[in-house]
Order: structure tokens, then C-alpha cells, then sequence
């Protein structure tokens, strides 16, 4: 797996051993990268269900000025942080090794312009982690989902409305904006 586009172009990245962590595919991530362009720039961003941490560090390549990797596995952490280092982005990241839900419910209020969620392809995601991430979503701020196509994410939540949604292969990527 390696950074498709940006200053760390080409470098690889390590994934948590064990087989349990999917990381986004070179071509989902540059099809996620392609529609948000220019917006990533200076951006803050989350990194939720880090995993590798694939997604956040190549925001950070593309130009966001920050962002924070949280996932629940000190394993999955250990390897942000050493792609962190290889890719010499330690400077604009930090790291948490805390559920989701925590690390939301501790979050400041209106903090990320772009949330980038990769749950474990079965899990999907809950009404009320979805409304923890309204919270620390900036306005217009974005949450970008990718799950299984088989698993949908959760209606009726008036503060996100769905802007897009692609497929490639078995994965699904969900755009939602805050309004």
C-alpha cells in the first residue's frame, strides 16, 4: 500500500499485522482525494477507525495541516505512528489509542473540516456515533465513509445530508455534508 498523490508520493505504508485491519485501496483513496481536490488544503481531519492510518496520511500528503488518528487497537496506533514517522508527518498528527465514542465525547465542538471513517467492514456504523461526529464537524465540514456495500448508513439525521456515493468493487464510499 503506498500514497498515491502529494509530498510523500509513493512512499509505502505498513498495516497492522494479524489480517484483521482492510485499508483503503490505492483506488478508493484516490477517487476520495479526487473529489474533495483542492478543499483538502490547510484542512483539519479525523481519521476514525484509523487502522493503518492510510487515509489521514494522505490528507496530510495532499496538504491538510492537521490530523488526528484515533483507533481502539494499540497495534493499529503503533503503525500510524511509525507511518507517521516514515512519512515525516509526526509534526501534524497526533494519535489516540481510545474508542470512538470516547474520543468524540472528549473532542472540542466544531473542530474537523473532514472526517474520515473506515469501521471494520461489518460493523458499519450507529445513530449515535454518527451524532458524536456532527459535533466536531465544522459547517460544511464533510464525513467520508467507507463500509461495505451492503451496509448502509443510518437516515434521518437533519444535520448531514448524503452529497454523493460511489462504488468500487465491494466498497462503498459515502459522502455526507454538514448543513
Amino acid at each position: 500500500m503506498r500514497i498515491t498523490s502529494g509530498i510523500a508520493k509513493g512512499y509505502n505504508l505498513k498495516v497492522p499485522p494479524g489480517g484483521k485491519v482492510k485499508p483503503a485501496q490505492d483506488i478508493v483513496r484516490q477517487a476520495i482525494f479526487n473529489m474533495i481536490g483542492e478543499h483538502i488544503t490547510e484542512a483539519k481531519v479525523l481519521d476514525l477507525f484509523a487502522g493503518s492510518g492510510s487515509l489521514g496520511i494522505e490528507a496530510l500528503s495532499r496538504g491538510a495541516s492537521w490530523c488526528d488518528f484515533v483507533d481502539k487497537e494499540k497495534s493499529c496506533t503503533q503503525v500510524v505512528k511509525e507511518n507517521l514517522s516514515h512519512t515525516h508527518f509526526e509534526d501534524k498528527a497526533k494519535v489516540y489509542t481510545l474508542k470512538a465514542e470516547r474520543f468524540l465525547d472528549e473532542a472540542e465542538s466544531n473542530t474537523y473540516d473532514f472526517i474520515f471513517l473506515s469501521p471494520p467492514y461489518a460493523q458499519g456504523i450507529g445513530r449515535e456515533l454518527l451524532k458524536k461526529m456532527v459535533k466536531v464537524l465544522r459547517g460544511g465540514g464533510v464525513v467520508v465513509f467507507e463500509h461495505s456495500k451492503k451496509i448502509e448508513f443510518p437516515k434521518g439525521l437533519e444535520e448531514l445530508k448524503f452529497i454523493d456515493e460511489r462504488t468500487y468493487g465491494a466498497a462503498t464510499v459515502s459522502f455526507l455534508q454538514k448543513t
